[in-house]
């Protein structure tokens, strides 16, 4: 029984070490043979891209170009061919290049010198190795010329005003014949230089964006009116180039931040289901003609979840306003103050307080100078010829809220210590919302 014990262990073993050495093996095969393939394909991508920048030279030089591109010419800019059983995309990126040693543009009124070809070449179930990139420069014969047009001048900035590089930028223009379709990056300082752009009014469309971050963008007159009606204005609208003249414009993203919306009940804080609030942003895409109201970029209405939630990530940084869109309750405070200003990058959770409405209500934030609000301050609101005196402490948030009211004025007394007595007469007519900023005293 022992002799065959050992004997079935020591097979257990030996079937154990025979897997790991196989299984070793086969990994080491698979790794030699991926490694061989990306070499070969490499190799390939090489030739590919030798091959186009060959083409590319031997073309006029008015041809050398990408069919919806500045400058314009007979190529494609991205496309696919198979080689050795391998699919390699091409992608043709060719522009104008304003060369420093004749001066540059404003002051170089030809700044199209020359143009700069760069060629990548990628393909699928790459291993090791990055996608190839080879580069030339194709140079006019004779002295420079000028092409025409003019110079779209692109800087793309973060809420510090620190450039940012490699953002996407897409440019469209359908109003010039071929049309331009160009999907380009900015360099380490946040720009894009496009000399040479055909002349057009308010043509010229761009989209900002890069993976995590917010957008920005121009828009089109046409798309606003379509939308929203034909009294609006597009602010900031499509861009203009004009004729040896240099177009210039700033765009701003920055990391995109989490945003948590609570509601609950101001006197209970029990969690409230199915409420619809509105957030708005103060960040607009143009205005109205009328009365010059903004179209704001970020308008949504949305209903609480079951635990009081509304939960909106990849938000933009901006200054936002809430709003509870059922008249039949009463915003009666919230923690952050509204409106609340959202930093990039970051995970907050807003705290909104309602109550049952009532026609006449007082919503008071105390503050400090420096706007921070204050807590423990006592609130005394009373009216002499009424019955109604009454007497309350802002909560964490700086906030009192008075409901029920009636419709008269109210003489307001704000105590609290290290600060200036305040009193003053407050008019209820509605549902007021009011800013109180004590002082501290001279010394």
């Amino acid at each position: 029984m022992n002799k065959q014990g050992y004997t079935l262990i020591e097979s257990l073993i030996a079937i154990v070490i025979f897997m790991i050495v196989a299984v070793a093996l086969y990994l080491s095969i698979i790794l030699t043979v991926s490694i061989l393939r990306d070499d070969q394909a490499r190799l390939d991508a090489l030739s590919i891209a030798q091959n186009t920048i060959e083409e590319i030279r031997n073309v006029p030089y008015d041809d050398v170009g990408t069919t919806n591109g500045i400058p314009h010419g007979v190529f494609d800019a991205v496309q696919t061919v198979t080689q050795n059983k391998t699919e390699f995309t091409i992608k043709t990126d060719i522009r104008y290049i304003d060369d420093p040693l004749d001066g540059t543009a404003p002051a170089d009124a030809v700044n199209t010198d020359y143009k700069k070809v760069e060629v990548n070449i990628s393909w699928k179930k790459q291993f090791l190795t990055k996608p190839v990139t080879l580069i030339t420069n194709v140079v006019p014969e004779g002295i420079e010329t000028n092409e025409n047009g003019g110079t779209l001048w692109l800087e793309v900035y973060n809420a510090a005003a620190e450039p940012i590089s490699n953002a996407t930028l897409k440019i469209t223009n359908n109003q010039v014949t071929p049309a331009i379709d160009i999907t380009a990056f900015t360099d380490q300082d946040g720009r894009y230089i496009l000399p040479g752009a055909p002349v057009a009014v308010s043509a010229y469309h761009v989209e900002i964006s890069k993976n995590g971050y917010s957008q920005d963008q121009t828009y089109s007159l046409i798309d606003l009116q379509n939308q929203y009606g034909s009294g609006v204005n597009s602010n900031p609208d499509d861009l203009t180039v004009v004729e040896a003249d240099i177009t210039s414009k700033a765009f701003i993203i920055d990391v995109l931040s989490h945003l948590t919306i609570h509601v609950e009940n101001r006197e209970t804080a029990e969690s409230l289901v199915n409420i619809p609030v509105t957030i708005q942003g103060s960040k607009s895409i143009g205005t109205y003609s009328g009365d010059g109201s903004p179209i704001l970029k970020f308008n949504l209405t949305q209903n609480t979840n079951e635990n009081g939630d509304i939960d909106l990530p990849n938000m933009e940084y901006d200054t936002y306003s809430l709003a509870i869109a059922d008249d039949t309750y009463d915003f009666a405070g919230s923690n952050p103050h509204s409106p609340y200003v959202l930093a990039p990058n970051t995970t907050t959770t807003l705290a909104i307080k309602i109550l049952p409405h009532a026609p006449q209500t007082l919503l008071l934030s105390v503050q400090d100078r420096n706007e921070a609000p204050l807590a423990g301050a006592s609130v005394h609101l009373y009216n002499s010829l009424t019955t109604i005196d009454l007497t309350n402490v802002t909560d964490d948030s700086g906030q009192v809220f008075f409901s029920p009211l009636s419709e008269e004025n109210f003489t307001l007394e704000i105590l609290k210590d290290g600060y200036d007595p305040h009193t003053e007469i407050i008019p209820v007519l509605a549902n007021q919302q009011h800013t109180i900023t004590l002082t501290e005293p001279e010394l």
